[in-house]
């Protein structure tokens, strides 16, 4: 088991909104992770992309 994982901002978008593009590995990591943080600056990237349109305003991202 791993005690804590820090996840970039492509994982939180892809495990929110598009689980299926997640690896076996990152599912594992995931699902093995006692603990799992992001970064602040991954939902800084977030609203950057929300804004330019990249991604959608989708409200699963706010879910914890």
């Amino acid at each position: 088991m791993i005690a804590a994982l820090l996840v970039d901002t492509h994982l939180v978008l892809w495990a929110r909104v598009a689980p299926e593009r997640l690896t076996a590995g990152e599912r594992r990591a995931l699902d093995d992770a006692r603990s799992c943080y992001m970064s602040a600056v991954s939902l800084w990237e977030i609203a950057i992309l929300m804004a330019l349109d990249r991604v959608a305003h989708d409200q699963r991202l706010l879910m914890v």
